[in-house]
């Protein structure tokens, strides 16, 4: 999914939870008779001859189906829009038939520190491990000094996206670098 389609669809999922939020919320509040009278709290509705309005159950019935479309929208809108973040990947097995996993924070932040530490031109770095189209992606944001040799940072931003899939030894393992020009002119050199 592209970013438009992407945002296009947050945006129709957001406005029809919001409705069935809302929607509920109204229901409930009106069932109850919370709302003062006027033209969004009407006393009855008219349907017609349709017998059961008059039932005492009815109110009850309005109060679980406003309950049901309230929680239905606020189900769907922390469902769609829940985090796409890898909590752990697992590794290439041992030939012994062992389990290697490897948590998504650790690595992204090791390859982020491999990154910030390999060049004087990159001032910070921080990553995450997330999930696009079935893959596992290790997302790098790397912010570099504006006098920054662009040419070396890019090599060494392959690099370390290399590294980072070799180390997992997966073919379904992504890396993505994000430079960006630090807003100062960076940090005072390391002592070592």
């Amino acid at each position: 999914m592209n970013r438009a389609t992407s945002a296009l669809d947050r945006v129709v999922v957001t406005l029809i939870a919001l409705a069935l939020l809302l929607g509920g919320a109204w229901t409930v509040a009106w069932s109850q008779g919370w709302l003062p009278d006027g033209w969004w709290s009407p006393r009855a509705f008219l349907l017609g001859p349709v017998p059961w309005l008059d039932e005492p159950w009815w109110p009850a019935a309005l109060l679980v189906g406003g309950a049901l479309l309230t929680v239905l929208g606020l189900v769907w809108l922390v469902r769609h829009f829940r985090s796409h973040g890898v909590q752990a990947l697992s590794l290439v097995g041992d030939p012994h038939g062992g389990s290697l996993v490897v948590e998504g924070d650790a690595l992204a932040s090791g390859a982020a520190a491999s990154l910030e530490e390999a060049s004087d031109d990159v001032t910070r770095a921080r990553g995450k491990v997330t999930e696009r189209g079935g893959r596992a992606v290790v997302d790098l944001t790397a912010s570099v000094r504006r006098d920054a040799d662009l040419a070396a940072v890019g090599a060494l931003c392959d690099r370390v996206a290399d590294d980072v899939v070799r180390s997992t030894g997966r073919s379904d393992v992504a890396c993505r670098v994000r430079l960006k020009v630090a807003p100062r002119a960076g940090r005072a050199p390391r002592v070592h």
